[in-house]
């Protein structure tokens, strides 16, 4: 795999890169419904 990723990663490729060690915390980041940006770490 590249260092960066074109695209989104699939399960499969997420679960390798933590258990490889490259991915330690997961981000996902959503607008709510006034398009204010929430985030859950």
């Amino acid at each position: 795999m590249s260092a960066r990723a074109e695209g989104p990663l699939s399960l499969d490729e997420l679960r390798a890169l933590v258990a490889d060690g490259r991915v330690d915390t997961v981000l996902v980041a959503i607008t709510d419904m006034q398009g204010r940006p929430t985030a859950v770490r």
